[in-house]
């Protein structure tokens, strides 16, 4: 039986680079990146990541729900899906992780990858700016909110992993979980 999991985030919370380094002590499990399945899916419309934004909510929706399917009907056994919970256009946020989305994958397991506003902030300066903390704690409360719903609803188990210090620390609590829960 296929089980999928979700490891999950907002920007810069380190959940991305937490996948590849489960990976390497867990190499049966297939990383699947959402975002990145969306482009291929989309190949013929030539989107980049932040183009993908500027589709109707309509398109964005189809194209997840499509990418949900594909996803639902691979064959690996074991899928870790990076993923966001939402995405901000404007001055709205866009679930990527709706309802339809999540009936379709019914993961087992949602990993939310927490990382305290200070530390993000630290993280996105180089590349992104400055950031309002006040806007990161929104994310994460606005995150933590939907996955709990979720959960309670569909009966996930939900884990918090806490990525403000050690990587090492962070890879080793998801394996020790990934085992006690799923392996």
């Amino acid at each position: 039986m296929k089980k999928i999991m979700l490891i999950v985030g907002i920007k810069y919370s380190g959940k991305s680079v937490l996948l590849k380094e489960i990976i390497k002590k867990i190499p049966f499990i297939k990383g699947v990146n959402f975002g990145e399945e969306m482009l291929t899916v989309s190949k013929n419309k030539n989107l980049s990541r932040e183009t993908l934004k500027q589709l109707s909510v309509k398109e964005q929706k189809e194209l997840g729900k499509k990418v949900a399917t594909n996803i639902a009907k691979r064959s690996e056994k074991l899928i870790l899906l990076d993923t966001h919970v939402f995405v901000k256009v404007n001055d709205c946020y866009l679930p990527c992780l709706s309802k339809n989305i999540l009936s379709i994958i019914n993961p087992i397991l949602i990993v939310w990858v927490e990382c305290s506003p200070s530390v993000i902030r630290e993280r996105m300066l180089n590349t992104q700016g400055n950031i309002d903390e006040k806007e990161l704690q929104f994310q994460q409360d606005l995150t933590k909110s939907y996955l709990l719903n979720y959960c309670f609803e569909y009966d996930s188990i939900f884990c918090r992993i806490n990525n403000d210090f050690s990587l090492t620390d962070s890879v080793n609590c998801l394996e020790k979980l990934m085992h006690q829960v799923l392996l």
